[in-house]
């Protein structure tokens, strides 16, 4: 993939998850169950950038993902994106963390 083909637009991913991302997609969506906030980020394949970057939407996963810094359009199903998340976890609104 390019910065040439950027997706147009954006679609939140539904499909199947692949095999290496399998446990931290269950892991997440447990959470988001149980009322957290999951902001999803992965690390911008470009050879020249390596820029982290987060979703802005919570507990939304995009299958491509723009480099805010670069422009560079990465595949997060690449083994090499990094592809983890950010929780958030309001104590006063749900009580001990997970």
């Amino acid at each position: 993939m390019t910065p040439s083909d950027p997706p147009d637009p954006l679609e939140p991913y539904t499909g199947p998850i692949p095999d290496h991302l399998r446990s931290m997609f269950e892991r997440a969506n447990e959470l988001i169950r149980q009322g957290a906030d999951v902001y999803f980020k992965w690390t911008c394949l470009d050879p020249g950038c390596g820029a982290r970057q987060t979703f802005e939407s919570k507990n939304t996963f995009y299958r491509l993902g723009k480099c805010e810094e670069c422009k560079y359009v990465t595949d997060l199903w690449h083994r090499d994106a990094k592809v983890n998340y950010l929780l958030i976890w309001d104590s006063r609104r749900q009580g001990r963390q997970p």
